[in-house]
């Protein structure tokens, strides 16, 4: 498992005549049905509960390879995306002894007429694609390992290592978080909000103005004026990527991002959406025909219609996330209600909402522009205490407005104030998931299958938590000590490298920076596009962690296995009481 010059996190390290190669090393995976835990090995048993209802991929392998060997022609469909290549080369690999053709198909949405497509459209498997997933995931496991290895080594979370893990992104994403808080400790100040008798609230900073100003606002008539305004044309917004859809849902539903990806993957094995991964907002010509029919029946006026294809040529085969047919959350309720249409998965509340935002972000993106009336208003409590509102006054003309709305300012005719609030607030708000998601983004760090899985981890880990009624993330002090011991430890190991090379210093401080992890991700999409070879950035990436990896080894032999093996035996010990399974060293390392 962690041989330097063998075998490093289960990739095989092969050297001769100063050649060095990098091959991934594999074993049977199994899960339980009954607590959900992962495991490796051909076992029948589950090791944390004991229970034997337990799915072995090596039964499911077996099953294909029967139907490979009955059959002329095998059709591999995984995802359509770089991880879900690699699992179809895995199969592929498996079944080539028993079958005589095996091809690669690939369809964005779960309908017949993609389906069909796909069929017409066989191909290889592209092995670019896989080189790309390979070395994501090694280097995921290198880096997430090393570091996760190297916290361990600390006296002060020797304790509970095993809770504790640093990784290539959610080591920068915590660092966002970490430093947002820090500025927003530092920027409090002291703000009056004055609630008004139509709903709406304004804050203001308290500027000097006596408290005794302020209080006397209450019970007065608010003076409205038109600083500026003017006609303009309003575009719809494009249709949902991942990065967007995740942001909006957390935003306007308050969904996690894990359970929303968990909904999205439902949505699209029912049929209803495409495929749910995606930084594309291309629409092909069938999303056009869906939004074009769905305005027809429903507005009966085709003036509204206005399609765009959105995106670019260089998106190639990858599209926005769309609904695949012209219906409603609403009517989808009631085809399920009179079984008009039959779904393989259980809807709640939530499936019908998150339908429901893509749907109406969908047909916007195909529907004429706005006209608007934009502009300033000033609201004047006091000669001295005055506040500046800017956006919609007026809709003049709805276009896509009509499916989905944009808040327009609300009107404050004879409008009083009820009552005023001092506060203390700060001037730099904490980050909540949506924003962490379009940071991530806007950085290009992380993928679209992966922007929720980052936040989970860390959440889950107890480095950071959410606010209970704002729904802010905050640093906790587990995060805070992890990510600053990492930090250190990290430049420790840089400045004994720099002695030897110092680029390959600066490469290790990298990691864990967003330029660094950024350029990370843009070598994994030239492997992708066959410009670089996979090994030779295998090769780098080795060679920056060496240093790291040989000090560990001696820690690793002198310590960790030790402690493994006594938290191994107690697991046992406890389990053989209770009659439940038991589990070994490779089991907790794998």
């Amino acid at each position: 498992f962690f041989d330097v010059d063998k075998n490093l996190y289960g990739v095989r390290i092969i050297g001769a005549d100063g050649y060095v190669k990098y091959v991934p090393e594999y074993d049977i995976m199994g899960i339980c049905k009954d607590c959900g835990k992962r495991f490796t090995g051909l076992r029948r048993r589950c090791p944390r509960c004991g229970s034997e209802n337990v799915i072995l991929q090596s039964d499911v392998l077996e099953a294909l390879c029967e139907i490979a060997s009955e059959v002329n022609e095998i059709l591999i469909a995984t995802d359509p995306d770089a991880e879900g290549e690699k699992i179809g080369f895995d199969i592929a690999l498996a079944l080539a002894p028993y079958a005589e053709k095996i091809s690669r198909i690939e369809y964005h949405a779960v309908t017949p007429s993609e389906f069909r497509k796909a069929l017409e459209n066989p191909r290889g498997i592209d092995l670019n694609r896989v080189k790309a997933q390979l070395v994501r995931r090694i280097v995921d496991r290198w880096v997430g390992f090393t570091f996760s290895h190297l916290l361990w080594k600390l006296k002060h979370i020797k304790k509970k290592f095993f809770s504790y893990s640093a990784g290539r992104v959610q080591t920068p994403v915590l660092g966002w978080i970490i430093e947002r808080f820090d500025e927003y400790k530092k920027n409090k100040i002291n703000v009056y909000f004055i609630h008004l008798s139509n709903g709406y609230f304004v804050s203001l900073e308290e500027n000097s103005i006596p408290k005794e100003v302020w209080q006397s606002l209450v019970g007065k008539k608010v003076k409205v004026k038109i600083v500026k305004a003017h006609d303009e044309v309003l575009n719809p917004p494009p249709p949902y990527t991942t990065a967007d859809l995740l942001k909006d849902i957390s935003a306007q539903l308050r969904i996690r991002s894990t359970e929303t990806m968990r909904i999205l993957q439902e949505l699209f094995e029912s049929g209803l959406i495409t495929y749910h991964r995606t930084d594309s907002t291309r629409v092909s010509p069938e999303g056009i025909n869906v939004a074009k029919e769905f305005i027809r029946n429903e507005f009966g006026d085709m003036s509204l219609f206005q399609p765009r294809a959105w995106g670019g040529q260089e998106e190639g085969a990858h599209e926005c996330i769309r609904p695949t047919m012209p219906i409603t959350a609403n009517t989808l309720i009631r085809m399920l209600q009179t079984e008009e249409l039959v779904l393989p998965i259980r809807f709640t509340k939530k499936h019908f909402a998150v339908y429901q935002q893509i749907f109406r972000r969908f047909i916007a993106s195909q529907m004429k522009p706005a006209k608007i009336r934009k502009g300033c208003i000033e609201l004047i409590f006091d000669s001295r205490i005055k506040h500046r509102l800017e956006g919609i006054l007026d809709i003049l003309e709805p276009g896509f407005m009509v499916i989905y709305p944009y808040n327009t300012l609300p009107k404050f005719d004879n409008v009083k104030v009820e009552r005023v609030q001092s506060l203390k607030i700060s001037k730099v708000p904490l980050y909540n998931e949506s924003e962490i998601i379009d940071k991530m983004r806007a950085e290009g760090i992380g993928r679209p299958s992966t922007y929720a899985i980052i936040l989970d981890i860390l959440f889950k880990r107890g480095y950071i938590k959410t606010s209970l009624y704002r729904n802010k993330i905050f640093p906790l002090k587990r995060g805070i000590m992890i990510y600053t011991s990492l930090i250190r430890n990290i430049e420790s190991y840089a400045k004994k490298l720099e002695r030897q090379n110092k680029k390959l210093a600066e490469r290790l401080r990298s990691f864990i920076t967003v330029e660094g992890t950024r350029d990370l991700e843009r070598e994994m999409d030239k492997v992708e596009k066959g410009k670089v070879d996979y090994q030779r950035v295998l090769k780098k990436i080795h060679e920056v962690l060496s240093m790291i990896l040989k000090d560990l080894s001696k820690y690793y032999t002198r310590e960790l296995i030790p402690a493994i093996e006594r938290m191994v035996n107690s697991f046992n010990n406890e389990n053989k009481k209770q009659g439940a399974g038991s589990i070994s060293k490779n089991d907790e390392q794998g």
